[in-house]
């Protein structure tokens, strides 16, 4: 499982400081170690590590200092002292989407990262749902800036799962592409690595 941006919100795709800064403000390695226990591991890569294709991206730093100062160098300062940032009228607020039936430890797990973003000034409206309301939310809606999904890659091979989640003719609603990405450049990727 993997927590999710959906690049089709504005807050989401227009300020890459925030997933910068979202990245150092998660403590990937606690809630492996305290939620998912001992059969999970912090991903380096989309692509496990048994897969052809494996590149090591590096694990996740928790480093929330630095979370903080991505921000505050990027203007987002929390002016009405609700414990929210802002940057001019936007608030840095998500809408976080997890459902609790394909994996019990969703619930868990997202509610550890409500409150690891609330110590960096990002407020989090957090639902968990069903499965089927789920699906209907972030799949067919995509109603979230932030999801909790999983994926299984039965082959091992990286292509069955990469290319109907990253590839843009999956982006739409629907579709399983729920980052939303559509760039020309992961679908030259993608066909290439077929």
């Amino acid at each position: 499982n993997a927590m999710e941006f959906n690049l089709s919100k504005p807050i989401i795709n227009n300020h890459p400081e925030v997933r910068k800064a979202i990245t150092y403000a998660i403590d990937t390695k606690a809630i492996t170690k305290d939620i998912i226990g001992e059969i999970g591991q912090v991903a380096d890569s989309i692509v496990l590590g048994i897969s052809p294709g494996h590149v090591s991206a590096g694990f996740p730093v928790y480093d929330p200092a630095k979370s903080k100062e991505i921000l505050a160098m990027s203007g987002w300062k929390d002016e009405d002292n609700d414990g929210v940032l802002e940057k001019g009228n936007e608030k840095l607020e998500l809408e976080f989407i997890t459902d609790y039936t394909r994996d019990y430890r969703n619930r868990e797990v997202a509610q550890a990262i409500q409150a690891y973003l609330k110590k960096i000034g990002i407020k989090i409206n957090l639902q968990i749902v069903m499965r089927g309301p789920y699906i209907d939310l972030v799949v067919n809606k995509l109603t979230h800036d932030l999801c909790i999904m999983g994926w299984q890659v039965p082959t091992n091979d990286p292509d069955w799962a990469m290319y109907t989640r990253f590839h843009s003719d999956f982006q739409n609603p629907g579709g399983w592409g729920t980052p939303c990405t559509r760039r020309a450049d992961i679908d030259y990727v993608l066909y290439r690595a077929r």
